[in-house]
């Protein structure tokens, strides 16, 4: 069985973004990336490379085929995520939250 995870909600909780607001960004990541794969029809290429900020959506123009290959930044998190078993978020914002008290912690002192 498979865990499934809403992306969108949490980044919302991460950055405080609403997520009427995340939504309406994918939808227009949508549209740029159709805006894309034209641009790569009317090129007469055979395959669309799209860099979409994590990773490379390849699209094969003949038959709509789609593959993703991660960015180095996301295969080194999820490695980190599986041989470590910790949860980059988690630990990201509690290093936030330590870097919050020593900065009060040095203006008070």
């Amino acid at each position: 069985m498979a865990l499934q995870s809403n992306i969108i909600t949490d980044i919302s909780s991460a950055t405080k973004i609403p997520v009427k607001v995340l939504n309406s960004i994918s939808t227009k990541e949508v549209l740029c990336i159709g805006s894309a794969i034209h641009d790569a029809i009317e090129a007469k290429e055979d395959v669309a490379l799209l860099n979409i900020g994590i990773g490379t959506l390849s699209v094969n123009i003949a038959d709509g085929q789609c593959k993703f290959i991660p960015s180095q930044e996301l295969k080194s998190t999820i490695k980190k995520c599986i041989n470590n078993k910790i949860d980059p978020l988690e630990e990201t914002l509690e290093q936030e939250i330590i870097d919050k008290l020593l900065k009060t912690y040095e203006e008070v002192f």
